[in-house]
């Protein structure tokens, strides 16, 4: 019985320690909703962001929470934490060494970690089990999020602003931590330095506003976002001078236990006697690469506005134009540049951040405007490798009546290009090529090309060296290598003595500038950038081929002369060059003889005329044979044709008379489109020839039949380019309609 208020004790002792520790008696059943330790919550005495200067010991506490979240007692457990901290400035987190304290009554003081960098701290936490029951552990979680740095003050305009003298500047600022985290609520002292007056000379005596006085000193106290603002006002006078020079500076007061400590930059406050923009002038361009102006390689420049006076304008908006390029975020070197998108590894570096063709920039202290210009594709390039691009910059101001302007051009080129883009072979312009039917070509013809050496952006770059290869066997390259030039005027000729296909390979060994990073440029390198054209060269087929012979002799009178032309096509519809012809002629009367009258090898057209006059009316037969490349090569069976006709008979005929006209367009270095038009039903069917005239001869290029209105149209290859080509149609007389002969017409 001695020991019974000792054992009574005892037990009213653990019944007191289950309930500071949050936890139901143990051995009995908890009542519906008791409350139990459910979660851990943290809290900042200084705020979810403090400058670190403000931390005490005492200021970071973590409670427990109820099922419900109120807070609930936690004595007599151990509390285990670690930090960790993200610094503002990039880089992996760091997680502090793990720490463990006992927890109080209602919340456990946790220490702040020195010596971090500024950034944002993650504080995570856990809770052991109450005593004798065992129960009520929390896992770790993340219980705190906050922000702590040094905190400084930031003025919103650049120093020195200026307003007009005798009247009065509003200073804005923010004290903020590292990543602009503005801290509210934090007192700060002003002070205001004078400056000296001018014009006439004195003493300052500008000054904070304070109600309805003029001070050198005033707190205040940070409102949302951490912002601040003052004003500094100059006293109106007759006359009334300018007052230069003037400081506003901020700083934390003393604080016991501790304060923000924070500072600022003196921002300067001028009161000029005039705003008005009187210059506006752009400094010559500074290229940021050794290497010269190119696409791939921005320039910066600045541009200065002044008062009348002569003064620099700070805090000026001036509107920046350019007719070529882009303005980019500026930049004084090209590794400061930033790029168009987050850049992968191996990618080309070149294509910068696009701000467009306008941007608004804000003067310094010093009345300067910075910017950068860079330039990528443009198609007046293509002539002559230059482009010229022109900057102006506008500004106005309190009393400008108009914009101040300046002009500025900067001389772009693509020669030694940042980066190479492609090598492209393609033929060269038609007036140049033998072949109509490219990539094919018969083997007694030759292929030429234009080489082009394109930059990153697709502008054209002369100057560059490209060597040539090929694969095929019984084909030629006249050159090993070309520079390019920005002139189609043919850089390479191919040639074979074989059927096959000749794949032209060009190589440009070309200097690189690439991403090593995501940040970060490779050390210039080079590659070989390669383009290839394959000619198709092929054997003419005579047996696909087709040959005619036509002459104009049918109605023609004594004394006139008779053109006869021969036309050979290969299986692909180009002419046939090289092949000999020769005409015999039988007729009139005895006249001819049948020997051989004329031989002549096709040109790349394909044709050959034989003309003659004779003395008397009779038949007229004329015969063709054609040999493979010279008199003594073979005869092609196929190429052998006749044509006979009346010569200078005359033939009564009560046929209806027709009128034909010939028409076409210009349509520059397109084909030439003719038509016939008889709008005449009734000479539907007859057979119609198309003559061209080349050095004064006319040659047949095109026959047909005129379709059921009496119609024809056809089209021509233009040989010449943008020059004129002088036409004439003729049209067969029919039983029921006379032969007509058209207008000539001149197409472009």
């Amino acid at each position: 019985m001695l020991r019974t208020p000792r054992v009574r004790s005892l037990a009213v002792t653990a019944v007191a320690a289950l309930a500071l520790a949050g936890l139901p008696l143990a051995g009995a059943a908890a009542a519906e909703g008791d409350p139990v330790t459910t979660s851990l919550a943290g809290a900042s005495a200084d705020g979810l962001a403090f400058d670190v200067d403000e931390n005490g010991f005492g200021d970071i506490t973590v409670s427990a929470k109820d099922q419900s979240g109120a807070e609930i007692s936690m004595a007599f457990r151990t509390l285990t934490y670690h930090w960790v901290v993200r610094p503002f400035a990039g880089g992996e987190p760091i997680t502090t060494d793990e720490q463990t304290t006992l927890t109080g009554v209602n919340s456990t003081m946790v220490k702040f970690p020195g010596g971090q960098p500024a950034g944002t701290y993650e504080l995570y936490a856990a809770l052991s089990a109450a005593p004798f029951t065992g129960e009520g552990a929390i896992a770790e979680a993340k219980v705190l999020t906050i922000k702590a740095g040094e905190a400084d003050v930031t003025w919103r305009l650049k120093g020195p602003q200026q307003a007009l003298a005798g009247d009065f500047a509003r200073v804005d600022g923010v004290l903020a931590l590292e990543d602009g985290t503005g801290l509210e609520g934090r007192p700060l002292d002003l002070s205001w330095t004078r400056g000296a007056e001018t014009e006439p000379d004195g003493d300052g005596d500008a000054g904070l506003v304070d109600g309805d006085q003029l001070v050198t000193g005033l707190r205040v106290t940070t409102g949302a976002g951490g912002a601040i603002s003052a004003t500094v006002a100059d006293v109106k006078e007759t006359p009334q001078p300018a007052e230069l020079g003037g400081t506003l500076d901020a700083a934390s007061p003393f604080a016991l236990g501790g304060g923000v400590g924070a500072e600022a930059d003196p921002q300067g406050v001028d009161f000029l006697k005039t705003l008005a923009v009187g210059s506006v002038t752009i400094a010559a361009e500074t290229p940021l690469s050794v290497d010269g102006k190119t696409p791939g390689r921005p320039v910066s420049s600045s541009v200065t506005v002044k008062s009348p006076t002569g003064n620099p304008l700070a805090n000026q908006k001036v509107r920046l134009t350019t007719d070529k390029g882009f303005f980019t975020t500026h930049a004084t070197t090209m590794a400061g540049l930033t790029p168009a998108a987050t850049p992968t590894a191996g990618s080309d570096a070149g294509a910068w951040k696009n701000l467009g063709a306008s941007i608004e920039a804000t003067t310094d202290g010093d009345g300067v405007a910075r910017f950068t210009l860079a330039i990528e594709r443009d198609a007046g390039f293509d002539d002559d490798g230059r482009v010229d691009a022109t900057v102006t910059a506008s500004a106005t101001g309190p009393g400008t009546t108009t914009a101040v302007t300046d002009t500025e051009v900067v001389d772009w080129t693509t020669a030694n290009p940042f980066n190479g883009g492609k090598v492209r072979l393609e033929p060269a312009p038609a007036a140049l090529q033998q072949s109509g039917v490219l990539p094919k070509a018969p083997l007694s013809d030759t292929v030429v090309l234009d080489v082009v050496a394109e930059d990153q952006f697709g502008n054209p770059v002369a100057g560059e060296t490209v060597t040539l290869a090929d694969d095929a066997t019984g084909a030629e390259i006249d050159v090993a290598s070309v520079k390019t030039d920005l002139v189609a005027d043919g850089d390479v000729t191919l040639s074979a003595t074989a059927a096959a296909a000749q794949k032209v390979t060009g190589t440009w060994s070309t200097e690189t500038h690439r991403w090593a990073s995501a940040t970060a440029q490779a050390p210039a390198g080079s590659e070989n950038v390669t383009g290839d054209y394959t000619a198709e060269w092929y054997a003419v087929d005579p047996a696909a081929s087709s040959f005619s012979l036509v002459s104009d002799g049918e109605g023609s009178e004594v004394g006139q002369a008779v053109t006869s032309t021969y036309t050979a096509t290969d299986q692909h519809g180009e002419p046939i060059a090289d092949l000999f012809v020769e005409f015999f002629r039988a007729g009139p009367g005895s006249q001819g003889g049948g020997e051989a009258a004329k031989s002549e090898l096709t040109g790349q057209d394909g044709l050959v005329d034989y003309v003659f006059v004779a003395s008397e009316p009779g038949e007229v037969r004329i015969s063709t044979v054609g040999r493979s490349g010279s008199a003594a090569g073979s005869p092609v069976a196929q190429a052998a044709k006749s044509v006979s006709f009346d010569y200078g008979t005359v033939v009564v005929c009560r046929c209806s008379p027709i009128a034909a006209v010939l028409k076409g367009p210009n349509n520059g270095p397109k084909a030439d489109r003719l038509r016939v038009i008889t709008k005449n039903a009734a000479v539907a069917g007859a057979k119609v020839r198309l003559f061209k005239y080349v050095d004064g001869k006319r040659k047949l290029v095109r026959t047909g039949t005129l379709n059921g209105a009496g119609n024809w149209k056809t089209k021509v290859k233009d040989t010449n380019g943008k020059k004129r080509t002088r036409y004439v149609a003729v049209i067969s007389k029919t039983e029921s309609t006379t032969g007509a002969r058209t207008n000539f017409r001149l197409v472009r």
